[in-house]
């Protein structure tokens, strides 16, 4: 790993803002069609801090030619909240081919698209929940399938966070039977809440969802803040975690928001600070709820 991809990415690291400055020329075209698995991130990540969004399409091959961890935690990362919808539907149809090999490919595909918060999306995390329900304990994972459709759908976390319910079966007291889900009950539970949030969405094909409603970054902010002065560092309602929600701000202002975390480690007072200024300079104003936004660009 290079120095200035070090730690990039990390909700506890230095997430969208290099430490070490890259290559002068990053935004040549040689290192998104040439370039080490750290130079691709580094080019992309450059591109789309200044509106160009286009090049996040590279980051769908990357992921298919390595297999590397924290290769695939920053097209993940850089995926989720700089590509466009158009992007976001390629990285499901080219990705789902390696599904029947490593049934986790659906835990990478439905954080992503939890994580853009599109409405559109949550039909497409609830296919990959089926395509590879009671394979591999996929469930169980952090951040998968259940854990994205309740970001984008429940208020908190809920039912649908909790994922399909265990059918009851005879005691036998000799033996302790493998679980059996009732995903019929869930695929219905899931289905009608996305019914509910689309009938009060004002753009069901371009809006981009935070806990059931409309993604508005003033109101993320000041639910942030509010657990911050209250001590209350677990997580927020509906089980974004506080390093979420640095992410999904710095992603979408492109404020430097490195001082929530030292050593990994919370800096309350630090972030409160943080958190206060882009409430009181009006810095979040101009963000239209529902939007998609990277460093200030709006995501078309």
């Amino acid at each position: 790993m290079k120095a200035y991809t070090a730690h990039l990415f990390m909700a506890l690291g230095t997430a969208f803002h290099f430490n070490d400055p890259p290559p002068d020329d990053i935004l040549d075209p040689r290192y998104l069609e040439r370039g080490t698995p750290d130079e691709v991130l580094a080019a992309v990540l450059s591109h789309a801090q200044r509106g160009c969004f286009a090049p996040t399409d590279r980051l769908i091959d990357l992921m298919k030619r390595e297999n590397d961890a924290l290769v695939w935690i920053g097209c993940r990362t850089l995926l989720a909240y700089a590509a466009p919808a158009r992007v976001l539907r390629r990285t499901i149809t080219e990705l789902e081919d390696l599904i029947d090999d490593d049934p986790s490919t659906a835990w990478w595909i439905s954080t992503i698209l939890g994580t853009s918060g599109f409405l559109w999306a949550a039909p497409e995390i609830l296919r990959l929940h089926t395509l590879v329900q009671d394979r591999g304990n996929v469930r169980w994972l952090p951040d998968s399938p259940v854990l994205s459709l309740s970001a984008i759908l429940e208020p908190e976390m809920g039912d649908i966070a909790e994922g399909p319910s265990v059918v009851p079966q005879p005691d036998e007291p000799w033996l302790e039977p493998e679980p059996i889900y009732d995903h019929e009950a869930y695929h219905r539970l899931v289905s009608t809440r996305i019914d509910e949030v689309r009938a009060h969405c004002p753009d069901p094909d371009h809006d981009s969802l935070f806990q059931g409603q409309l993604r508005d970054l003033r109101q993320i902010a000041a639910r942030l803040l509010e657990r911050l002065r209250a001590g209350s560092f677990v997580s927020l309602s509906g089980g974004a975690e506080i390093e979420d929600a640095r992410m999904l701000l710095e992603a979408s202002t492109g404020v430097d928001l490195r001082g929530f975390f030292t050593d990994t480690r919370l800096q309350t007072h630090e972030a409160i600070a943080l958190v206060e200024n882009l409430l009181h300079t009006g810095t979040l104003d101009r963000f239209r709820p529902g939007a998609r936004y990277f460093f200030g660009h709006e995501i078309t």
